[in-house]
């Protein structure tokens, strides 16, 4: 699980553990236990935390691939 840790701490230092304590009903000691890899986020928590981040559930848990989401163009988004 090194890797989670490791991932995780980019998005987490760019806006701090306490965005995520708020986004999602958690404490700042469970943020800083997945971190340290003494515990694994739900799956809950993990989707919470790319949707928050706008990060790949691929690249949070494995560090692997584009980090960002692509989110698809609308067809109001193109008009003018």
């Amino acid at each position: 699980m090194d890797g989670l840790a490791k991932v995780m701490r980019i998005p987490i230092r760019e806006q701090g553990s306490n965005v995520i304590t708020e986004y999602k009903s958690t404490t700042s000691a469970s943020i800083s236990n997945i971190e340290k890899d003494r515990h694994r986020p739900s799956l809950d928590m993990a989707i919470a935390l790319c949707e928050h981040f706008n990060v790949t559930l691929d690249w949070l848990i494995l560090g692997k691939g584009e980090s960002t989401m692509h989110t698809p163009l609308n067809q109001k988004s193109l008009l003018i």
